[in-house]
């Protein structure tokens, strides 16, 4: 659930990339009705990206990134992170990134019509900043981005129901799998291995 919205000043493209730190060149702003950023790789193409720091993340306990993207002849590179992408990265109090993190919002490569995209991210007790990253990489093609939204968010009430639900279900399934190894193994000790490591 939102709790706080538009956590990031600013977002949109009307004053081009003015907020944004990065690599403007390759860059273009177009006026549909919408301001949209356009990125397109050159035939000897380098990583296109533009990035914004989400402000104190210890204020919220979950982060929602949304943005409407188009790709367009997207190729990507030899390491499967060379597409055209939009990612939040955290960083430590040493300013590395958080090894394990959830962090993608969108990764794509190829053709795809303007779509909209959301992702809601933890944010980590030993966050010391985020940064909202938007990026093009690989051998060829654009990429149009517009609409980018940052709130603060909750989880719903539900939640904690749904995940005491997903865990009983998960026990109830180990057992009826475990319970015939058990009866019919009752003098093997590898069976009861099996179930402390199971539990």
């Amino acid at each position: 659930d939102t709790v706080v919205t538009k956590i990031v000043p600013n977002l949109s493209f009307e004053d081009g990339v003015k907020y944004w730190s990065g690599s403007p060149k390759g860059i273009s702003l177009k006026n549909k009705p919408l301001p949209v950023i356009q990125m397109r790789l050159a035939p000897n193409p380098k990583p296109l990206l533009l990035a914004r720091v989400i402000p104190i993340p210890d204020r919220f306990t979950h982060i929602r990134v949304g943005a409407d993207v188009k790709i367009d002849g997207v190729q990507p590179g030899p390491v499967w992170w060379e597409q055209a992408g939009i990612i939040v990265r955290s960083l430590d109090k040493k300013w590395r990134k958080i090894p394990f993190w959830p962090y993608e919002v969108v990764l794509k490569s190829g053709t795809v019509d303007w779509r909209r995209h959301e992702a809601v991210i933890p944010v980590s007790s030993d966050a010391q900043e985020m940064r909202l990253l938007v990026f093009l990489d690989g051998r060829a093609g654009t990429m149009e981005v517009t609409n980018i939204t940052i709130d603060s968010a909750v989880p719903s009430p539900w939640v904690f129901y749904a995940k005491a639900g997903l865990i009983a279900a998960w026990v109830i399934l180990g057992l009826w799998i475990l319970a015939p190894l058990l009866l019919a193994n009752s003098r093997n000790i590898l069976a009861y291995f099996a179930l402390a490591a199971f539990l």
